[in-house]
């Protein structure tokens, strides 16, 4: 029975840092950059109550409480990584790289139908209901140049941070501003990306804004589509 258990921990001990290591390397394939202090700071939160009491959970229970257990490892270390990412925004350690160019030529697999003026190219992406609203109300403004449907899936443009956030809409006013514009609906919930987008606004320069769209929801720093389009025309 001694040998059936000291399996189960050092399975468990194993498992345990096949995980640490899928962390550090999911964290810095995100943010693109090399953390000096990661395994210390990974050995604190490793060392933390919560992680001593799953690890040990794991090791005695591991049939029952092994799945439990792992999915708690990954909400903590979701919310350690999150506060290393903006912790590192704020002492700069992570900076902005401007690589992206959009084509002079794009090829759209699934093109919308709709016929929305000053769209950038001859054929945009395909929409849901509400972004073709918002679009079409963004478009009728005398003050807005252009207006280009996003690509997703490593196609457009990309705001690479804690999570890769791809705005739904890119526009470009008369005056120059470029607006990166991300459209939800009232049922859904986006904290993380409010919180990446004004984030890169903060740091990207006066020359760009970022905002998140509700129709009516009313959420800390995100936009009704009502209060946008009015704040939108002032660009």
């Amino acid at each position: 029975m001694r040998d059936a258990l000291n399996e189960q921990v050092e399975d468990t001990a194993q498992k345990w840092e096949d995980c640490m290591r899928g962390i550090q390397e999911a964290y810095e394939d995100t943010v693109s950059v090399a953390l000096d202090d990661w395994q210390t700071k990974m050995a604190g939160l490793a060392g933390s109550a919560d992680m001593l009491q799953l690890s040990f959970d794991m090791a005695t229970d591991i049939d029952d409480n092994y799945l439990d257990g792992y999915d708690k490892i990954y909400e903590l270390s979701d919310a350690y990584c999150e506060s290393k990412f903006y912790d590192d925004v704020e002492s700069e350690k992570i900076q902005l790289n401007y690589w992206y160019a959009l084509p002079e030529i794009m090829t759209i697999a699934n093109p919308t139908t709709l016929s929305i003026q000053k769209s950038l190219y001859e054929k945009e992406g395909e929409m849901n209901d509400f972004e073709k609203l918002v679009i079409s109300e963004v478009a009728v403004l005398p003050n807005v140049e252009w207006w280009h449907r996003n690509p997703s899936r490593g196609e457009g443009f990309e705001i690479n941070g804690i999570t890769n956030h791809y705005p739904d809409f890119i526009i470009k006013t008369i005056s120059g501003k470029i607006v990166m514009l991300e459209t939800k609906g009232d049922h859904l919930i986006a904290t993380k990306k409010i919180k990446l987008g004004n984030t890169w606004a903060q740091n990207a320069g006066k020359q760009f804004k970022y905002f998140l769209v509700y129709d009516k929801l009313q959420v800390e720093g995100a936009k009704t589509k009502e209060d946008f389009i009015e704040l939108l025309k002032q660009l």
